[in-house]
């Protein structure tokens, strides 16, 4: 069985079968006001493997467009997507609602050191949808001020909008409702071709219990544990354990990915018949749990799905890949995997690669074969296994025209382009350091390319695997912004 699985994986890096997984099948905008329930539906949007996120801006609702702002940047930098496009709108509310302050309370990861001065969000939004070559779902948690005025700037990028997909209760008499807090707005994309999909709650309001944040932290999911680990918040706590926690504006992505669970509502006005409520609220939540159990899902190019029976894979990698699946994802043990096969051994500089490469794709939210990489890494062994951990994690070969070796630094440093977008990811000095000390060793203590060699070498390879978090090893700036 062993002998069968190295062959299917050698058999994967075939760079004729290195084709660019494609784009994701939604290519959409987030817009929020910055509540919790807005954080759990971006989350559910992360999560999914399909999906594009070209930009997330804040609006002015619940909380202030620079609150809201402070809040993507704190969720974008606890789950290292800081290359995600984001920006502000602009305050159109004098009044405040009593739910602000809970959402302000509420934390959604850590705060960056530094922010970049935001682009001005009405020409963001026309900027990112006249860039895309198919149309772009606009997903709105809050009300509909940024795209309106983006739509009103440029009136023909409505075109190039598929739809509007908006959590809006259709209550245009309550003040704080989404389609009250700015129905001028609302009232003009409304009287526009664009579909625009109003989703409801419906009757039954479903609630979030303890018991089931408990269920999302105990996840291999790093978006689950996003929304387990915010919702730890005691006054999140206390509305969970008074069943006053709803699944809200979570509604909307589930909409646009399992349009099944909901139905057409016909209680409200709507020309266009585009109300939607949810069909069975009992399925939801387990709904729920499997999109964001959707990260660990890895389709290949001739695997179904990646291998993970433990009996399939050596000793002492059995209880490795349960300790670090949950830590670093499935994807960087997946590209770990397929590097060591490609390089014959473990390797401590291919497991750099690994790591420089899954970096860089979290980064910008990106799929694997998405990007293009120039390697500025010298072709000199041992270091220049570096770019065979590249290839693995990234699908970015010569061959596939994705990579290209440029050798011109001793230290590892690559360029990564995404849209038109780049940045320079570095090694830092510390670690580059220990990995350098770390060869030298070996190769004194050792014969190279001798088993006690390569097994003294597996063992530290494995040991910086668990010790190397890839977000602190590396230094990361955006080349043209």
């Amino acid at each position: 069985m062993n002998k069968c699985l190295t062959l299917l994986l050698m058999m994967l890096m075939v760079p004729l079968t290195f084709k660019g997984q494609e784009p994701g099948d939604h290519r959409i905008i987030i817009d929020t006001d910055g509540t919790p329930d807005d954080l759990r539906a971006i989350n559910l949007m992360l999560a999914s493997p399909d999906t594009e996120v070209l930009a997330i801006t804040s609006a002015d609702g619940i909380l202030e467009p620079e609150e809201g702002l402070m809040k993507i940047h704190a969720l974008l930098n606890s789950l290292g997507h800081q290359g995600i496009v984001t920006s502000q709108g602009i305050i159109t509310k004098s009044q405040t609602t009593r739910t602000r302050a809970l959402a302000q309370a509420v934390p959604w990861g850590e705060e960056p050191l530094s922010y970049r001065q935001p682009p001005e969000v009405k020409e963001l939004l026309v900027k990112t949808i006249e860039q895309q070559t198919k149309p772009v779902e606009v997903i709105c948690l809050g009300p509909l001020t940024n795209i309106a005025n983006a739509i009103l700037m440029k009136p023909s990028v409505k075109t190039k909008i598929s739809r509007i997909i908006w959590f809006d209760q259709c209550q245009s008499m309550i003040t704080w409702s989404n389609y009250g807090m700015d129905c001028l707005s609302a009232d003009y994309l409304l009287g526009t071709q664009i579909p625009i999909y109003r989703i409801i709650a419906g009757e039954e309001k479903v609630p979030i219990t303890p018991s089931y944040l408990e269920e999302l932290g105990a996840m291999e999911s790093r978006y689950a544990q996003s929304i387990f680990r915010t919702h730890q918040h005691d006054s999140i706590q206390k509305l969970a354990e008074n069943k006053e926690l709803k699944v809200w504006n979570d509604m909307a992505p589930m909409f646009m990915y399992y349009p099944d669970l909901f139905e057409k509502d016909t209680t409200f006005a709507d020309s266009l018949g585009h109300v939607m409520k949810v069909r069975n609220a009992d399925t939801l939540l387990a709904r729920i749990k499997e999109h964001l159990a959707m990260e660990n899902t890895l389709p290949g190019v001739t695997f179904e799905s990646f291998p993970m029976d433990t009996s399939l894979y050596r000793q002492d990698l059995r209880s490795l890949s349960k300790q670090l699946i949950p830590k670093y994802g499935i994807q960087e043990w997946r590209a770990g995997v397929i590097s060591a096969e490609l390089h014959g051994h473990m390797n401590l500089a291919t497991l750099v690669g690994v790591k420089m490469g899954v970096r860089m794709m979290e980064y910008f939210h990106a799929l694997p074969g998405e990007l293009e990489i120039i390697s500025y890494l010298n072709p000199s062994p041992p270091l220049s296994a570096i770019n065979d951990g590249i290839q693995a994690a990234c699908k970015a070969t010569p061959g596939n025209g994705k990579l290209q070796i440029n050798n011109s630094h001793s230290q590892p440093r690559a360029l990564a382009t995404y849209h038109g977008r780049q940045v320079e990811i570095i090694m830092k000095k510390e670690p580059l350091n220990k990995l350098q000390e770390v060869m030298e060793k070996l190769n004194i203590n050792h014969s190279p390319h001798t088993p006690s060699y390569r097994k003294a070498l597996r063992d530290r390879t494995i040991h910086y695997w668990k010790e190397w978090h890839r977000k602190d090893i590396f230094r990361i700036a955006e080349k043209n912004q």
